[in-house]
């Protein structure tokens, strides 16, 4: 999976998580939480906004700040209509100037 694009640290943006090839038939998304860890693994609450929003297949969440250089892993953590837990996850640079393809 390619990072999520670069973010300014001013920026605040809305991040997203795809379960659908994970997911069986039927199987929906019922709830998730997020977190973001910087590359030392601490998470870093401070980087959210709010809780995840969950449209099924779909978990996203607002994402505000960060230190400059520091790339964080973000993982989405959703637990399904068949009561299992699945988890994506995808790194993140903060820039000055925000996105870079």
């Amino acid at each position: 999976m390619k990072p999520f694009a670069d973010k300014d640290p001013d920026e605040i943006i809305v991040l997203g998580f795809d379960f659908s090839r994970l997911l069986g038939v039927g199987e929906t998304v019922t709830s998730a939480t997020w977190t973001a860890g910087d590359s030392d693994g601490v998470v870093n609450a401070n980087l959210l906004s709010g809780s995840p929003n969950v449209a099924t297949p779909v978990v996203k969440q607002i994402v505000i700040g960060g230190a400059l250089g520091e790339v964080y892993m973000h993982r989405a953590i959703a637990v399904t209509s068949a009561g299992r837990t699945l988890i994506l996850g995808n790194q993140q640079r903060i820039v000055r100037g925000g996105y870079s393809a």
